[in-house]
């Protein structure tokens, strides 16, 4: 399994967890809030620059609001989304609005969703700015509360209603308010000892005010009581006890953080009364979507993934084409020291890349065949852009598209049939009308110049579909076209061919009374596919 290092965020601390095979491989490592504590931290991470980050944040400071929106979807949803974050908080960059389903009524049924964000920003900021700085690897930030709401699947919670209190050693008391399985609220308390009757005491006080906050949001259920589930450590569950009186307005379920813990899948015995190795363990084993790291933030790490996921794949890939045919070439060498020749070198070279191939996609290569699938990669690359570049205009086209989704694509290089077959009707004098730029059907583009046969091409297909449509097929079009638009705006783009755009389509489902009725299939998504040509300007043979 990779190895990650797993940042814990309080408001005076930043404690780090190191990760290896399914689970903390060593001690944390703590270091304070301050310019001081910041470089030392810079100092201990710089020494293995290349292993992903993961920041949970625990902070009094963080705010949690429940909206009703307008459900609304494509270019108008992200709007509606920008706009109600920075009502909620305008000071702040860290924040995230989740949509929690829909209204349970006749007619309009808008969106619930949660407002999420950090109030106070320069509590995370420094720390962030520091990471980005360096080039580090952060791959997001996240929130404890909201990475919480697994455990009530993993600890079989099951209600309407649910109170879910946990004690982190160095931010708090932190009570988390449940819908089913939606986080509605959360809010902390400190604990100012480590002595069971006074914490019993704080508990049951926070708890009143607790369920007074929840009565002032109305997020209290009618006739359901509120299902409150507390672990700690068996000195404090045993001083709690006797106060949790259950009524039909609340019940308790009161348990060890040890149990919670063998259900994590956590091997060693926890005697602590603190919870913060059950959150680090669910950051660990499955790491949430991101919560409130912007772009830039994560920028160093995304590019890192997948510039290495683009060269294992190519590795694979090449090496499956070199499999498949090589039997031929096997068994005209005749000679067995010849063989024995090959394997010796390919030994070498193997050793020199399976540090770097181990740690990203398993794969069944011989040692063989990776010397003959680097050398053919390196060709290509002198040639053209490769894969990897594709893949980077790609994400960055699909940025300011959230409904889009890519399916599936086919890259041909310089040296494929299809790219030199464009390249074939174009000797001097010639201007074949099927090479002149085009972006899509029924649009021109700026006027590019002719192809050459000196040309380095490289030819792209992508399939895939714009998802959440709500039958409005005319609007997934117009951003279909946009999306391809995006792609010219790239010197090196020299032509966009739509092969297939979204379309309305009927389908007989039933026939019911007048035979003239035919109901209409809703449609909630549309294909699309189109090729893109590029002509590389830096690659061999240009004038």
């Amino acid at each position: 399994m990779f190895e990650k290092r797993l940042l814990f965020l309080t408001k005076d601390l930043m404690t780090v967890f190191p990760w290896k095979k399914g689970g903390v491989s060593g001690p944390p490592m703590r270091f304070e809030a301050g310019e001081e504590g910041r470089k030392n931290l810079i100092e201990f991470l710089v020494a293995k620059p290349k292993v992903p980050l993961y920041m949970l944040v625990d902070l009094v400071e963080e705010e949690f609001r429940n909206e009703i929106q307008p459900h609304v979807f494509g270019t108008d949803h992200q709007s509606l989304v920008e706009r109600r974050l920075a009502r909620a908080f305008p000071t702040t960059s860290f924040r995230k609005l989740f949509v929690q389903g829909r209204e349970k009524k006749q007619g309009r049924r808008d969106d619930l969703t949660l407002l999420a964000g950090v109030t106070e920003p320069d509590l995370i900021a420094p720390w962030v700015e520091a990471i980005r700085e360096n080039r580090l690897l952060l791959a997001g930030i996240h929130s404890l509360p909201m990475v919480s709401t697994r455990l009530l699947k993993i600890l079989g919670v099951e209600s309407p209603a649910t109170l879910m209190v946990s004690w982190q050693s160095t931010s708090g008391l932190r009570f988390s308010f449940y819908s089913g399985r939606h986080l509605k609220m959360s809010r902390m308390a400190k604990v100012p000892g480590s002595n069971p009757e006074s914490y019993a005491k704080l508990f049951m006080a926070e708890l009143e005010r607790t369920k007074s906050y929840l009565s002032s949001l109305r997020l209290n259920p009618v006739d359901v009581p509120v299902k409150v589930v507390l672990f700690t450590s068996p000195e404090m569950l045993d001083a709690v006890r006797p106060m949790c009186q259950e009524s039909a307005t609340i019940k308790f379920e009161l348990m060890t953080v040890n149990v919670v813990a063998r259900k994590l899948g956590i091997k060693r015995r926890i005697t602590t009364p603190y919870s913060d190795s059950l959150f680090i363990q669910m950051l660990g084993q499955r790491s949430p979507a991101n919560h409130y790291a912007s772009p830039d933030m994560t920028s160093a790490y995304h590019s890192w993934l997948l510039r290495n996921t683009l060269n294992a794949a190519s590795v694979v890939l090449f090496a499956t084409i070199f499999l498949a045919g090589g039997g031929g070439m096997w068994s005209g060498y005749g000679k067995w020291v010849q063989v024995k020749e090959r394997e010796r070198e390919a030994k070498a070279l193997y050793a020199q890349y399976r540090g770097v191939i181990d740690q990203h996609l398993p794969t069944n290569i011989e040692p063989a065949d990776v010397r003959l699938a680097v050398q053919t990669i390196e060709r290509i690359q002198e040639l053209g852009g490769g894969p990897a570049e594709v893949m980077v205009d790609l994400s960055q086209q699909l940025e300011g598209y959230p409904h889009f989704r890519v399916d599936s694509m086919k890259w041909y290089g310089p040296l494929h049939a299809a790219s030199q077959e464009m390249l074939g009707g174009t000797s001097p004098g010639m201007r074949t009308p099927e090479l002149r730029p085009r972006a899509m059907v029924g649009q021109d583009t700026p006027s590019k110049t002719m192809l050459k046969p000196t040309d380095v091409l490289e030819i792209v297909e992508f399939k895939g579909e714009v998802e959440k449509i709500n039958n409005d097929v005319g609007h997934a079009l117009e951003q279909v076209n946009q999306f391809m638009a995006g792609f010219l705006l790239d010197p090196e783009v020299y032509r966009v061919d739509p092969v297939e755009v979204p379309k309305v389509k009927e389908k007989v489902a039933v026939l019911e009374g007048d035979l003239t009725r035919i109901k209409k299939e809703v449609v909630n998504s549309a294909p699309f596919a189109f090729k893109i040509v590029y002509r590389r300007i830096r690659g061999a043979g240009q004038n």
